[in-house]
Order: C-alpha cells, then sequence, then structure tokens
C-alpha cells in the first residue's frame, strides 16, 4: 500500500470541502501513509491543520498571479518542493491542465487522474479514472483514492476550527441558532435573486427567526441591500474560512444557492437548504442531504420563494 500520497484538488471551496474525506480515507486505510495536498493558497486554511493532511503545498494558480513575473520564479520553487516529497501515488481529483502541472511536476512514481478534463490533463495526468454521471462527487473522489489503493471509505471532513476560531465567533455572535444566508455564487445560473432572499428574509424574522447574512468580501453590496429591508445581522467580508465555518456549525439551518458554503453547512453538520440551478443535485448536493434542495429548471431564478419557505419549514422540524 503506498506510503506518501499526494493529493491535487486547488479549488473551489466546494470541491475542496467536498474532497477532504479523499484524506481520511486514505488514513483509515494506511494509518502510517504520508498524505500532502496541492490547493489554491486563497483555499489553504481548510487544509492547513486538518488531521489527516500531513503537509501543505499552496499555489498560486489565480490567472492574475500567472501573468506576474515575478511569482514565476516562486511556483518553480513551489514545484520543486512538490517532487521533494517523492510521492509514490499522486491523484489529481481537479482534472485540469492547472493540476495536472503540479501532478505532473511532482514526479509521483504513479499518477491518476479523476475525470482529466482537457488535453493536457489527459496526457500528464497518468491514468484516467472514470465514475457514473450520476455519482455524488464525494464518492467520486473516494473512487479515484481506491483506485490508487486504498479501499476503506471513511466519510469525515474534520475541518480545522481550532479553539481560538471558536471563542473568537462565540465573543463575538454568541452561542448561536440563527439562520445563515449566503446570497452569493459564481454561476448566474446559480444565482437566486436577491430580491427572493429578501422577501424569505422578511419571512423568517416574521416568523421569529435570527437572520445571519455570511459571505466574502465581493458580496458586500448585495449584504447592504439586504440589511436596507430586512433586519439582519453580517459577517459578509469579517470572516476567513474557517471562521464562517464555524459561524455556519451554530446555525439551525443555512439558507443559500448551489455554492461552496452549502457544503461548508453539510460538513459541519448544519441542516440546508440549497436553491440549485442547472448542476445536478443528484451530484452536487450537500453531502448527506438530499432533501435540502430546491431546483425546478435550469436556473436558481426558476425557484420562487414560497417553495423555499415551504423546504425551510420542512428542514426545521
Amino acid at each position: 500500500m503506498p506510503e506518501r500520497v499526494l493529493l491535487v484538488r486547488l479549488s473551489a471551496i466546494g470541491d475542496v470541502v467536498m474532497a477532504l474525506p479523499a484524506a481520511a480515507s486514505i488514513k483509515a486505510s494506511n494509518p502510517g501513509a504520508q498524505v500532502a495536498w496541492v490547493i489554491d493558497h486563497r483555499l489553504r486554511e481548510l487544509v492547513i491543520g486538518h488531521p489527516c493532511v500531513d503537509r501543505v503545498y499552496a499555489l498560486f494558480t489565480d490567472r492574475k498571479a500567472r501573468r506576474n513575473p515575478a511569482r514565476w520564479r516562486v511556483m518553480v520553487q513551489q514545484h520543486r518542493r512538490i517532487a521533494e516529497f517523492s510521492a509514490d501515488v499522486g491523484v489529481d481529483l481537479h482534472g485540469h491542465t492547472k493540476s495536472a502541472l503540479p501532478l505532473y511536476f511532482s514526479k509521483a512514481k504513479r499518477k491518476l487522474t479523476l475525470e482529466p478534463k482537457d488535453a493536457l490533463s489527459r496526457a500528464l495526468g497518468g491514468r484516467a479514472v472514470r465514475v457514473s454521471e450520476t455519482m455524488h462527487r464525494v464518492d467520486a473522489y473516494l473512487e479515484a483514492i481506491r483506485e490508487a489503493g486504498f479501499p476503506f471509505r471513511r466519510y469525515s471532513f474534520d475541518l480545522p476550527i481550532n479553539d481560538a476560531i471558536r471563542g473568537s465567533v462565540q465573543r463575538r455572535l454568541g452561542d448561536g441558532g440563527w439562520i445563515t444566508i449566503h446570497l452569493g455564487g459564481t454561476h448566474p445560473n446559480k444565482l437566486w435573486p436577491i430580491e427572493r432572499f429578501i422577501t424569505a428574509g422578511k419571512a423568517l424574522v416574521e416568523r421569529g427567526e435570527r437572520v445571519l447574512i455570511v459571505g466574502g468580501a465581493s458580496e458586500q453590496s448585495m449584504a447592504q441591500r439586504f440589511q436596507q429591508q430586512v433586519e439582519a445581522t453580517s459577517t459578509v467580508g469579517e470572516t476567513g474560512l474557517l471562521e464562517l465555518a464555524e459561524v455556519i456549525r451554530r446555525a439551525r439551518l443555512h439558507l443559500s444557492g448551489d455554492t461552496g458554503s452549502a457544503h461548508i453547512a453539510a460538513a459541519v453538520g448544519t441542516r440546508c437548504v440549497t436553491v440549485f440551478g442547472h448542476m445536478p443535485a443528484a451530484v452536487y448536493h450537500p453531502f448527506g442531504q438530499p432533501d435540502a434542495v430546491v431546483q425546478a429548471g435550469r436556473s436558481a431564478a426558476d425557484v420562487s420563494v414560497e417553495m423555499v419557505l415551504q423546504k425551510i419549514e420542512e428542514r426545521l422540524k
């Protein structure tokens, strides 16, 4: 059984979170294995300090960084350090050119790539791992790990939330019990209109719920618009990823579109209501919560406020 394992999953937030059981399954199969993870530097806190990840290589993978000559030397040095890990097996859970390159330069003795999606990934990624189109992504990642030689499945996320983070959230926000709402998303078809979030938020407040909106700095204008019409607390743009996870962990329920915060909520055990657009819900629903999904067509905009409020009522019973 391989002793030194390199995992490559660079982004996005939800995909990295869904890939965390891969590291846990490697350790369950071989407790003595050393696991290294290659990740986008902006998401590194999701794996630094994780109990099943022994080493983290945080890369500059965004386009802005790649176009900056000052960063090129750093990138070369990063790839050299990955090669020094001397992986027995490397598994690319991303399947794109930007993940194929660190896998290739790792000089891993064996290489596997989950569903390579472009020519370079197919050329450099070693053996391709194919899975059913309807398989949940968590299980797809574990299937790649199984083919790498680690048969035991451990559905454990273990986000590395430490006492300092818990204490910080406690001092600022208290014990919890709110409904967290994430207004943002990354794809137009995944965005539920802000007007519907506002209508739903008003209805929740009228029912006696406390509403807390969460999200990144780029979503502050949406948060301000929401707060102009709904009585709500906001941490938008004020938390790191693990602080966000702790805030959501303390919630009664998390409402969002099909985005990373829903997968964080599932990972920390918080009930979700997730508005889906064009993506297949069977594959991307918050893990363990297929009943969380509200979907009505090819766009999140096809979902009504009434559908979401009914789902929230069902989930809170």
